[in-house]
Protein backbone atom coordinates (compact mmCIF):
# COMPACT_ATOMS: atom_id res chain seq x y z
CA UNK A 1 0.00 0.00 0.00
CA UNK A 2 1.55 3.25 -1.25
CA UNK A 3 0.42 6.36 1.61
CA UNK A 4 3.50 8.94 1.53
CA UNK A 5 7.14 8.44 0.92
CA UNK A 6 9.74 10.77 2.70
CA UNK A 7 13.67 10.63 2.33
CA UNK A 8 15.94 13.14 3.93
CA UNK A 9 19.19 12.29 3.12
CA UNK A 10 19.82 15.92 0.74
CA UNK A 11 20.03 19.18 2.01
CA UNK A 12 17.92 21.51 0.74
CA UNK A 13 18.64 24.96 -0.27
CA UNK A 14 16.78 27.51 0.79
CA UNK A 15 16.45 28.74 -3.09
CA UNK A 16 15.46 25.63 -4.47
CA UNK A 17 11.88 26.00 -5.36
CA UNK A 18 9.10 23.79 -3.93
CA UNK A 19 7.43 21.52 -6.52
CA UNK A 20 3.99 20.52 -5.96
CA UNK A 21 2.54 17.63 -8.78
CA UNK A 22 -0.87 16.17 -8.51
CA UNK A 23 -1.50 13.39 -9.64
CA UNK A 24 -4.12 14.45 -12.39
CA UNK A 25 -6.52 17.97 -12.54
CA UNK A 26 -8.98 18.44 -9.67
CA UNK A 27 -6.63 16.47 -7.48
CA UNK A 28 -5.83 19.58 -5.37
CA UNK A 29 -3.06 21.43 -6.23
CA UNK A 30 -4.75 25.13 -5.95
CA UNK A 31 -5.57 23.75 -2.18
CA UNK A 32 -2.21 22.85 -1.06
CA UNK A 33 -0.42 25.61 -3.09
CA UNK A 34 -2.48 28.04 -1.19
CA UNK A 35 -2.21 26.28 1.83
CA UNK A 36 1.42 26.66 1.99
CA UNK A 37 1.62 30.36 0.50
CA UNK A 38 0.36 31.19 3.97
CA UNK A 39 3.40 29.98 5.49
CA UNK A 40 5.03 33.61 5.88
CA UNK A 41 8.32 32.47 4.01
CA UNK A 42 6.70 30.67 1.25
CA UNK A 43 4.98 32.36 -1.74
CA UNK A 44 3.17 30.86 -4.89
CA UNK A 45 4.65 32.54 -8.32
CA UNK A 46 2.61 34.46 -10.36
CA UNK A 47 2.74 31.50 -12.74
CA UNK A 48 -0.64 29.35 -12.59
CA UNK A 49 0.88 25.83 -13.50
CA UNK A 50 4.48 25.39 -14.31
CA UNK A 51 4.35 21.50 -16.68
CA UNK A 52 7.95 21.82 -16.58
CA UNK A 53 7.78 17.54 -15.85
CA UNK A 54 5.71 17.39 -18.83
CA UNK A 55 7.69 18.51 -21.33
CA UNK A 56 10.65 16.96 -19.37
CA UNK A 57 10.95 14.40 -21.90
CA UNK A 58 12.08 17.00 -24.69
CA UNK A 59 14.73 17.94 -22.49
CA UNK A 60 15.70 14.39 -21.93
CA UNK A 61 15.93 13.19 -25.71
CA UNK A 62 17.83 16.96 -26.25
CA UNK A 63 20.22 16.13 -23.31
CA UNK A 64 20.70 12.65 -24.48
CA UNK A 65 21.56 13.62 -28.47
CA UNK A 66 24.27 16.10 -27.16
CA UNK A 67 25.80 13.37 -24.68
CA UNK A 68 26.10 10.84 -27.54
CA UNK A 69 27.55 13.64 -29.95
CA UNK A 70 30.16 14.77 -27.07
CA UNK A 71 31.23 11.12 -26.84
CA UNK A 72 31.99 10.85 -30.49
CA UNK A 73 34.59 13.95 -29.94
CA UNK A 74 35.46 12.62 -26.62
CA UNK A 75 34.08 16.07 -24.55
CA UNK A 76 31.99 14.05 -22.47
CA UNK A 77 35.20 13.16 -20.65
CA UNK A 78 35.27 17.20 -19.64
CA UNK A 79 31.56 17.99 -19.72
CA UNK A 80 30.51 15.28 -17.68
CA UNK A 81 27.68 12.57 -17.98
CA UNK A 82 23.87 13.48 -19.17
CA UNK A 83 22.95 13.94 -15.63
CA UNK A 84 25.56 16.69 -15.41
CA UNK A 85 23.45 18.25 -18.61
CA UNK A 86 19.93 17.34 -17.02
CA UNK A 87 20.99 19.21 -14.00
CA UNK A 88 22.12 22.37 -15.67
CA UNK A 89 18.42 22.45 -17.44
CA UNK A 90 16.88 21.85 -13.76
CA UNK A 91 19.61 24.61 -12.73
CA UNK A 92 18.13 27.40 -15.58
CA UNK A 93 14.30 26.33 -14.56
CA UNK A 94 14.88 26.81 -11.03
CA UNK A 95 16.61 29.85 -11.72
CA UNK A 96 13.38 31.24 -14.03
CA UNK A 97 10.90 30.66 -11.52
CA UNK A 98 13.04 32.59 -8.54
CA UNK A 99 13.49 35.81 -11.26
CA UNK A 100 9.27 35.75 -11.55
CA UNK A 101 7.12 37.10 -9.68
CA UNK A 102 4.93 36.24 -6.73
CA UNK A 103 1.35 36.84 -5.61
CA UNK A 104 3.04 38.93 -2.82
CA UNK A 105 4.55 41.00 -5.30
CA UNK A 106 1.86 41.56 -7.37
CA UNK A 107 -0.33 43.33 -4.45
CA UNK A 108 2.94 45.40 -3.31
CA UNK A 109 3.39 45.95 -6.84
CA UNK A 110 -0.12 47.83 -7.34
CA UNK A 111 -0.37 49.14 -3.82
CA UNK A 112 2.82 50.68 -3.09
CA UNK A 113 5.46 51.06 -6.32
CA UNK A 114 5.23 52.68 -9.71
CA UNK A 115 8.75 50.96 -10.59
CA UNK A 116 8.44 47.71 -12.31
CA UNK A 117 12.04 47.06 -11.71
CA UNK A 118 10.92 46.25 -7.81
CA UNK A 119 8.19 44.14 -9.03
CA UNK A 120 10.71 40.76 -7.44
CA UNK A 121 11.73 41.42 -4.91
CA UNK A 122 10.46 38.85 -2.59
CA UNK A 123 12.92 36.44 -1.17
CA UNK A 124 10.44 33.67 0.21
CA UNK A 125 10.50 30.29 -1.29
CA UNK A 126 8.23 29.83 -4.34
CA UNK A 127 5.74 27.65 -4.39
CA UNK A 128 4.94 25.99 -7.88
CA UNK A 129 2.67 23.40 -9.57
CA UNK A 130 1.71 21.26 -11.95
CA UNK A 131 -2.16 18.80 -11.90
CA UNK A 132 0.22 16.33 -13.80
CA UNK A 133 2.88 13.41 -12.61
CA UNK A 134 3.95 13.23 -16.83
CA UNK A 135 7.52 12.11 -16.77
CA UNK A 136 7.33 12.23 -13.01
CA UNK A 137 10.50 9.33 -13.04
CA UNK A 138 13.03 12.59 -14.83
CA UNK A 139 11.95 14.63 -11.78
CA UNK A 140 14.99 14.50 -9.83
CA UNK A 141 17.61 14.43 -13.12
CA UNK A 142 16.56 18.06 -13.25
CA UNK A 143 16.08 19.09 -9.66
CA UNK A 144 18.10 16.85 -7.41
CA UNK A 145 18.02 18.67 -4.21
CA UNK A 146 14.14 20.03 -4.56
CA UNK A 147 11.94 18.52 -2.63
CA UNK A 148 8.80 17.40 -4.21
CA UNK A 149 5.28 17.25 -3.03
CA UNK A 150 3.57 14.49 -4.48
CA UNK A 151 -0.89 15.06 -4.36
CA UNK A 152 -3.14 11.93 -4.31
CA UNK A 153 -6.80 11.74 -4.46
CA UNK A 154 -9.45 9.05 -4.83
CA UNK A 155 -9.87 8.16 -8.48
CA UNK A 156 -13.54 8.09 -8.09
CA UNK A 157 -13.45 11.89 -6.62
CA UNK A 158 -11.00 12.80 -9.42
CA UNK A 159 -13.02 11.39 -12.21
CA UNK A 160 -16.30 12.66 -10.92
CA UNK A 161 -15.06 16.50 -10.71
CA UNK A 162 -13.51 16.14 -13.92
CA UNK A 163 -16.46 15.05 -15.90
CA UNK A 164 -18.61 17.62 -13.75
CA UNK A 165 -15.62 20.30 -14.77
CA UNK A 166 -14.66 19.81 -18.27
CA UNK A 167 -17.43 18.06 -19.46
CA UNK A 168 -15.48 14.37 -20.31
CA UNK A 169 -16.20 11.07 -20.15
CA UNK A 170 -16.05 8.72 -17.54
CA UNK A 171 -14.21 6.32 -19.14
CA UNK A 172 -11.32 8.33 -20.51
CA UNK A 173 -11.44 9.63 -16.61
CA UNK A 174 -10.79 6.47 -15.47
CA UNK A 175 -8.21 5.62 -18.09
CA UNK A 176 -6.52 8.85 -17.48
CA UNK A 177 -5.99 8.35 -13.58
CA UNK A 178 -5.22 4.66 -13.64
CA UNK A 179 -2.39 5.98 -15.82
CA UNK A 180 -1.33 8.60 -13.51
CA UNK A 181 -1.76 6.04 -10.44
CA UNK A 182 0.95 3.70 -12.22
CA UNK A 183 3.07 6.74 -13.04
CA UNK A 184 3.43 7.28 -9.32
CA UNK A 185 3.98 3.72 -8.13
CA UNK A 186 6.82 2.97 -10.56
CA UNK A 187 8.44 6.37 -9.75
CA UNK A 188 8.16 5.66 -5.85
CA UNK A 189 9.89 2.53 -6.50
CA UNK A 190 12.59 4.53 -8.35
CA UNK A 191 12.42 7.48 -5.86
CA UNK A 192 13.22 4.61 -2.39
CA UNK A 193 16.28 3.15 -4.43
CA UNK A 194 18.29 6.21 -4.68
CA UNK A 195 16.68 8.22 -1.66
CA UNK A 196 15.39 11.12 -3.17
CA UNK A 197 13.33 13.39 -0.89
CA UNK A 198 9.88 13.39 -1.43
CA UNK A 199 6.29 13.06 0.30
CA UNK A 200 3.27 11.97 -1.06
CA UNK A 201 -0.39 12.98 0.60
CA UNK A 202 -3.95 12.36 0.72
CA UNK A 203 -6.18 14.96 -0.73
CA UNK A 204 -8.46 13.92 1.99
CA UNK A 205 -6.26 13.96 4.70
CA UNK A 206 -5.27 17.05 4.27
CA UNK A 207 -8.94 18.32 3.63
CA UNK A 208 -10.12 16.54 6.91
CA UNK A 209 -6.28 16.54 9.33
CA UNK A 210 -5.49 19.79 7.94
CA UNK A 211 -2.94 21.05 10.77
CA UNK A 212 -1.52 17.39 11.65
CA UNK A 213 -0.67 17.33 7.85
CA UNK A 214 0.37 20.79 7.14
CA UNK A 215 2.93 19.94 10.10
CA UNK A 216 4.23 16.87 8.94
CA UNK A 217 4.86 18.49 5.46
CA UNK A 218 6.61 21.84 7.20
CA UNK A 219 8.65 19.15 8.85
CA UNK A 220 9.59 17.81 5.45
CA UNK A 221 10.07 21.16 3.61
CA UNK A 222 12.04 22.48 6.43
CA UNK A 223 10.12 24.90 7.37
CA UNK A 224 9.20 26.19 11.22
CA UNK A 225 5.25 25.84 11.97
CA UNK A 226 5.25 28.19 15.03
CA UNK A 227 4.22 31.54 12.70
CA UNK A 228 1.29 29.90 10.80
CA UNK A 229 -2.00 30.77 10.56
CA UNK A 230 -3.67 27.60 11.49
CA UNK A 231 -6.72 28.95 11.94
CA UNK A 232 -6.57 30.54 8.51
CA UNK A 233 -6.15 27.71 7.07
CA UNK A 234 -8.79 26.42 8.19
CA UNK A 235 -11.21 29.03 6.82
CA UNK A 236 -9.26 28.80 3.42
CA UNK A 237 -11.32 29.93 0.75
CA UNK A 238 -12.11 27.70 -2.42
CA UNK A 239 -10.87 28.13 -5.91
CA UNK A 240 -12.44 25.66 -8.86
CA UNK A 241 -14.28 23.51 -7.16
CA UNK A 242 -16.55 21.71 -9.76
CA UNK A 243 -19.37 22.58 -6.68
CA UNK A 244 -19.49 26.13 -8.50
CA UNK A 245 -20.27 24.64 -11.54
CA UNK A 246 -23.29 23.16 -10.08
CA UNK A 247 -24.39 26.66 -8.87
CA UNK A 248 -23.35 28.98 -11.34
CA UNK A 249 -23.13 26.86 -14.83
CA UNK A 250 -19.39 27.51 -15.16
CA UNK A 251 -15.66 27.05 -13.39
CA UNK A 252 -13.77 29.54 -12.06
CA UNK A 253 -10.28 29.78 -9.82
CA UNK A 254 -11.64 32.79 -8.21
CA UNK A 255 -11.61 32.67 -4.54
CA UNK A 256 -14.89 31.60 -2.37
CA UNK A 257 -15.63 31.20 0.66
CA UNK A 258 -15.78 28.69 1.49
CA UNK A 259 -19.65 27.11 3.65
CA UNK A 260 -20.44 25.23 6.06
CA UNK A 261 -22.00 22.60 3.86
CA UNK A 262 -18.57 22.29 1.15
CA UNK A 263 -17.39 18.62 1.49
CA UNK A 264 -15.64 17.64 -1.49
CA UNK A 265 -15.32 14.02 -0.01
CA UNK A 266 -18.29 12.77 -1.36
CA UNK A 267 -18.14 13.51 -5.28
CA UNK A 268 -18.88 10.18 -6.02
CA UNK A 269 -21.80 8.92 -4.05
CA UNK A 270 -24.48 9.09 -6.21
CA UNK A 271 -22.60 6.27 -7.95
CA UNK A 272 -24.36 3.66 -9.32
CA UNK A 273 -22.91 -0.13 -9.65
CA UNK A 274 -21.93 0.33 -12.89
CA UNK A 275 -19.50 3.44 -12.40
CA UNK A 276 -18.01 1.35 -9.45
CA UNK A 277 -17.45 -1.75 -11.36
CA UNK A 278 -15.82 -0.09 -14.00
CA UNK A 279 -13.51 1.95 -11.89
CA UNK A 280 -12.65 -0.94 -10.27
CA UNK A 281 -12.04 -2.98 -13.85
CA UNK A 282 -9.76 -0.06 -14.81
CA UNK A 283 -8.05 1.52 -11.89
CA UNK A 284 -8.90 -0.67 -8.64
CA UNK A 285 -5.80 -2.30 -8.20
CA UNK A 286 -3.86 1.22 -8.14
CA UNK A 287 -6.92 2.63 -6.06
CA UNK A 288 -5.59 0.44 -3.25
CA UNK A 289 -1.98 0.67 -3.71
CA UNK A 290 -2.19 4.35 -3.10
CA UNK A 291 -4.08 3.17 -0.24
CA UNK A 292 -7.96 3.74 -0.65
CA UNK A 293 -10.75 1.03 -1.08
CA UNK A 294 -12.21 -0.09 -3.74
CA UNK A 295 -16.43 -0.54 -3.34
CA UNK A 296 -16.62 -4.24 -4.08
CA UNK A 297 -19.89 -5.95 -2.37
CA UNK A 298 -21.58 -6.37 -5.28
CA UNK A 299 -22.96 -10.18 -7.21
CA UNK A 300 -23.22 -11.69 -10.29
CA UNK A 301 -19.39 -10.78 -10.63
CA UNK A 302 -19.60 -13.26 -13.47
CA UNK A 303 -21.91 -11.52 -15.71
CA UNK A 304 -20.33 -8.16 -15.11
CA UNK A 305 -16.48 -9.45 -15.90
CA UNK A 306 -18.26 -10.46 -19.02
CA UNK A 307 -19.59 -6.45 -19.57
CA UNK A 308 -16.31 -5.00 -18.60
CA UNK A 309 -14.61 -6.94 -21.23
CA UNK A 310 -16.85 -5.86 -23.86
CA UNK A 311 -16.64 -2.57 -22.70
CA UNK A 312 -12.39 -2.87 -23.37
CA UNK A 313 -12.87 -4.22 -26.36
CA UNK A 314 -15.57 -1.55 -27.38
CA UNK A 315 -12.94 1.18 -26.11
CA UNK A 316 -9.84 -0.21 -27.18
CA UNK A 317 -9.64 -2.77 -29.93
CA UNK A 318 -8.16 -6.18 -30.12
CA UNK A 319 -5.20 -4.76 -30.60
CA UNK A 320 -5.42 -2.48 -27.76
CA UNK A 321 -6.51 -5.54 -25.34
CA UNK A 322 -3.19 -7.08 -26.45
CA UNK A 323 -0.96 -4.32 -25.79
CA UNK A 324 -2.78 -3.85 -22.49
CA UNK A 325 -2.08 -7.49 -21.75
CA UNK A 326 1.27 -7.28 -22.40
CA UNK A 327 1.96 -4.28 -20.66
CA UNK A 328 0.65 -5.51 -17.56
CA UNK A 329 2.96 -9.05 -18.15
CA UNK A 330 5.86 -6.41 -18.13
CA UNK A 331 4.83 -4.52 -14.95
CA UNK A 332 4.73 -8.12 -13.41
CA UNK A 333 7.54 -9.08 -14.47
CA UNK A 334 9.96 -5.87 -13.50
CA UNK A 335 7.96 -5.80 -10.19
CA UNK A 336 9.16 -9.33 -9.10
CA UNK A 337 12.64 -8.19 -10.46
CA UNK A 338 12.47 -5.01 -8.05
CA UNK A 339 10.98 -7.23 -4.97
Amino acid sequence: MLIEAKKDTTSTSRNEPIFILGISQRSGTNFVSDLLALHPDCDATLIPEDFFMAYADLLIKFANSLDRHLRYWEIDKIVGSPEKIYESFGNTLSTFLNSQGTKSDLIDYKNKTENLNDFTKSTKRRITKTPSVKNLSHFFHFFPNSPLLIIVRDGRAVVESSVKTFNRGYEYEMRAWAEAARTIIQAKSEFDKLNRKYLIVKYEEIFTNTEQELNKIFSFLDLNAENYDFEKALNLPIRGSSELKEKTGKVHWNKVEKSQKFNPLVRYSNWDRSLHTRFNWIAGNYLEMLGYTQQTNFDNEFWWNLWNKWLDIKHLGFKGIYRKFRSKITEHLRIEKNS
